[in-house]
């Protein structure tokens, strides 16, 4: 669950607003749009934790595949190259791909 207020409402009851993060979170308002999020420090350290876990689980994925790839080179010739010529942002959206298929 979360609770939503403006910008302006948060700035007045600040302390009510940090109090209230401990339990659940905040969405803080700019023109009735979602701006920013107040969290408590335990759901940013869960968070931080799953990107973490997620991150390690795709490095071990792709060291698997490298060593794949380096022993069967034979078969799936210049695969191991194109992987490590492949541009950041090839790889950040792979990284996406398997983070939203995982659901973390």
């Amino acid at each position: 669950m979360s609770l939503a207020a403006s910008a302006t409402e948060v700035r007045k009851n600040f302390s009510e607003y940090m109090e209230n993060a401990r339990n659940e979170d905040v969405v803080i308002q700019r023109n009735g749009r979602p701006y920013v999020a107040m969290i408590s420090i335990e759901e940013l350290e869960t968070l931080r934790q799953r990107k973490q876990d997620a991150l390690q689980e795709l490095e071990n994925e792709f060291e698997q595949l490298a060593e794949h790839y380096s022993n069967n080179s034979s078969n799936l010739d210049g695969a191991w190259d194109m992987l490590q010529a492949a541009e950041p942002q090839v790889l950040a959206k792979a990284y996406k791909a398997g983070v939203d298929k995982r659901g973390y």
